[in-house]
């Protein structure tokens, strides 16, 4: 008989315990064009800032956001925080590139916290996080195509195509090719 194989082990994030699990859609992502006239440049700009829409404390270095894009190529990327409420110091970002491609998205930029950028209250925000990536060889984008970009987004808003994710699971928007997505439809309300 043949040797029965060992599953492959996925790692699932485990939350703090003594953290609340806030409900989908309690976090909300607003997104802002670091360079509104400049889609096809040699750099993404995505500035992105996140917001507790919930009723209690959550702490950043439990979150995560993505903003989706294509790279153009296949050539190494670097990640900059040229400026971030929070500070720079505690955001770290990276770029990964898609096992398969996805409409809109081929790679996507992922910011972390570090302990020290706290906990975001009920109602606020992180403030801005001003993002850059560019190529190894400075080659042009086209960010036109890209998921997360928005050539509407002159001013923070609301972006469900930048996803968040608490402990490891989307909570907020929608990942490129998703079926499903973590952001609440709007209700009907009446006066």
């Amino acid at each position: 008989n043949a040797p029965t194989p060992t599953p492959a082990r996925t790692p699932t994030p485990t939350p703090c315990a003594s953290c609340p699990t806030p409900a989908s859609g309690v976090l909300e992502a607003r997104h802002r064009l670091g360079d509104p006239t400049a889609p096809s440049d040699n750099q993404l700009k995505p500035h992105l800032e996140i917001v507790n829409r919930g009723t209690s404390p959550i702490a950043l270095s439990r979150v995560k956001a993505r903003y989706w894009f294509t790279a153009e190529g296949t050539q190494a990327q670097s990640w900059w925080c040229d400026w971030a409420t929070v500070g720079c110091a505690n955001v770290t970002g990276t770029t990964a590139r898609l096992a398969s491609a996805r409409p809109g998205a081929d790679s996507y930029l992922e910011l972390r916290f570090a302990s020290g950028a706290g906990s975001l209250a009920p109602g606020a925000t992180t403030g801005e996080i001003q993002s850059r990536v560019a190529k190894s060889d400075w080659s042009a984008y086209d960010e036109r195509d890209d998921w997360s970009w928005d050539a509407t987004h002159v001013q923070f808003t609301s972006s469900p195509r930048v996803t968040l994710y608490l402990d490891g699971v989307l909570v907020w928007g929608s990942e490129p090719g998703a079926t499903s997505t973590a952001t609440p439809a709007p209700t009907e309300t009446r006066s």
